[in-house]
């Protein structure tokens, strides 16, 4: 009599724990993500050290599998530069991967993007130009409905950064920014596509099959 308790007891738990892993485990697949960031971040300008500045990106992250998500943004700064130069703005477009771990309500993402990167500095066209630039963002994202299909979150990224291959004597270096991010989460996906735990009348056990995704019940 325990025993038979026991043993539904434990299937019982197994049969919710798996639920739980199956809802968050595609969470991610098959969804878009556009969102907006606005932060300050810093800029290596040779032997004087390195300057703070501001700005902001727009990205779209699309959700391949239930932990990886490809990632495009176009990212703009603004810098005061010391000495006679009065400022700089740089601009960049960048394309990578990001991957992702999902708690209920709180996403933590790390990721990597590549691509070029345009440094315009006022009134010193020679010093301008193009070069490549390699960003490190990790950030922690909070579903604001507190469900895991919530369409809208907010999200705190801190990306170092990595200018490479410029000309000498332009801004540069290793940087790091930070960010305060908006985004709204469309999903592509039917609510049939989430795999859910088959049941099997009259049984007294549970096994779990899959990295924690589905529960199967035997008698």
């Amino acid at each position: 009599m325990l025993g038979t308790v026991g043993r539904s007891a434990g299937a019982g738990a197994a049969l919710l724990l798996g639920t739980s892993f199956a809802g968050h485990a595609s969470a991610h697949e098959r969804q878009l993500h556009l969102g907006l960031e606005a932060g300050v971040s810093t800029i290596g300008v040779g032997e004087e050290g390195s300057v703070g500045g501001y700005g902001g990106t727009a990205l779209v992250a699309y959700g391949l599998d239930d932990v990886f998500n490809l990632r495009a943004q176009w990212d703009v700064q603004v810098y005061d530069l010391p000495g006679e130069r009065t400022s700089a703005l740089v601009y960049a477009p960048t394309f990578g991967a990001e991957y992702v771990v999902d708690v209920i309500e709180w996403v933590l993402y790390g990721g990597l993007l590549v691509g070029p990167a345009r440094v315009a500095i006022q009134d010193e066209a020679d010093l301008s130009g193009w070069q490549a630039v390699a960003q490190l963002p990790v950030g922690l994202k909070y579903l604001l409905t507190g469900e895991i299909s919530s369409p809208v979150a907010v999200a705190l990224e801190a990306q170092p950064r990595f200018y490479l291959f410029g000309a000498e004597g332009r801004p540069g270096g290793t940087t790091i920014a930070g960010f305060l991010r908006f985004e709204y989460i469309f999903s592509l996906g039917d609510a049939d596509d989430i795999p859910n735990p088959q049941v099997q009348p009259g049984a007294t056990s549970a096994a779990l099959s899959g990295p924690l995704r589905s529960v199967t019940w035997t008698p």
